[in-house]
């Protein structure tokens, strides 16, 4: 079988390799073709956690699915057949008292879900390994995910265009590649650290949230769904936060404030319930940032200003929103927070309205369709 490092493989985090034969473990067996997909996870590194080849889309590991323990580095392989390289999704499980962040030494205090899309992983080409294919898993590969499963006709391309949009960072950033080699030295060191703080503080959000997604080792789908895409929304605020001021400000617990409203008010047993407009196609840069007070800002910054420095307003954009405004605040803020810093941020109107006809704690509200609009308009102001 032939290997690479990952000191080799730079930042491309990983590949799939054939192999003559299945490796042993508690690894899928079977006389087909065998291929070893080979890779790290990260916050930080973890070390012991569960890696896992999710073929029913469950997003917990099942008997017969191919699965390993990543070592003391992160890194993991897996054992898998051939045919069913790039076609299922690869899981983390990150497990409380058991797996280490190697960024701290220290355990995970509870239990949160990584993850790949199986467009991710590729099968090799006569042995080696593919130049496109990345396995390095990441809280940042799980909004790729995410984003993926929930644009049937997004693709991958367009996806990691997005998340590198939300992250504020050039074009020539391996959005998927291992930003802890990265942040190490090179041109663009500096970036990948930046990387590394997000997705550190992305993956805390997901610690965070564990008692109310998961159950045992298994996530409720449709909350997990619902935190991986509002954490996703509030992407650039995240960045911004940690480059002004860390995990611990006052602006980060606002953040985990309105995730967790969010997710609370997710029916647990809807676990398929569609909410792909917290996963909109939005490609552009311009979506996620402007100029503000001389630095770019995420467009949903409660403190935004025009490049003028003064307040941003205007007598029209004041009558759009103000109706809608006065809505979320009756009916909206009690669970998502205030207007500027609600956790649902970019929602539209067809969401709104599915969440109406399908949380019970929700049914009783009646507004009209153009109540819902004017708050959706307030909401991606």
């Amino acid at each position: 079988m032939k290997i690479i490092s990952y000191a080799a493989a730079l930042l491309i985090g990983g590949g799939v390799l054939a192999a003559c034969s299945g490796s042993g473990g508690n690894q899928q067996t079977g006389s087909s073709a065998k291929a070893t997909v080979a890779g790290k996870v990260a916050d930080g590194y973890l070390a012991n956690a569960v890696v896992f080849l999710d073929k029913n889309n469950n997003y917990q590991l099942d008997a017969g699915e191919p699965n390993s323990v990543t070592d003391a580095g992160g890194a993991f392989t897996l054992s898998i057949d051939s045919a069913d390289a790039g076609k299922y999704p690869i899981v983390v499980l990150a497990i409380k008292d058991q797996t280490v962040d190697l960024d701290t030494n220290t355990a995970v205090t509870s239990t949160y879900v990584l993850s790949m899309h199986a467009v991710s992983v590729t099968p090799a080409t006569s042995g080696t390994v593919s130049g496109t294919v990345s396995n390095f898993i990441s809280p940042i590969s799980t909004l790729i995910r995410e984003t993926l499963e929930a644009n049937p006709g997004m693709t991958l391309s367009d996806a990691i265009t997005q998340v590198r949009s939300q992250l504020n960072l050039p074009s020539d950033i391996k959005v998927q590649g291992d930003y802890v080699f990265g942040s190490m030295s090179g041109a663009r060191k500096s970036d990948y650290d930046r990387m590394h703080r997000t997705a550190q503080a992305m993956a805390g959000l997901m610690e965070d949230q564990s008692a109310v997604v998961m159950v045992g080792k298994a996530p409720q789908i449709g909350r997990y769904r619902e935190m991986v895409g509002q954490i996703g929304n509030n992407l650039p605020q995240i960045t911004d936060t940690i480059d002004q001021g860390g995990d611990s400000s006052s602006a980060m617990a606002e953040v985990r404030a309105a995730l967790h409203n969010s997710i609370i008010g997710m029916p647990s047993a809807a676990p398929f319930r569609n909410i792909s407009s917290l996963f909109n196609n939005m490609t552009s840069h311009r979506v996620f940032w402007n100029m503000s007070g001389g630095k770019m800002r995420p467009r949903h910054w409660r403190g935004a200003t025009s490049t003028s420095g003064t307040t941003a307003t205007t007598t029209t954009t004041t009558t759009t929103t103000n109706g809608g405004a006065t809505l979320y605040a009756q009916y909206c803020a009690g669970c998502h927070g205030a207007l500027a810093s609600s956790g649902i941020r970019t929602v539209g109107a067809s969401l709104i309205s599915s969440a109406i006809s399908s949380i019970g704690s929700m049914k009783s509200i009646s507004l009209t369709s153009a109540q819902i609009t004017a708050i959706a308009t307030a909401l991606n102001f």
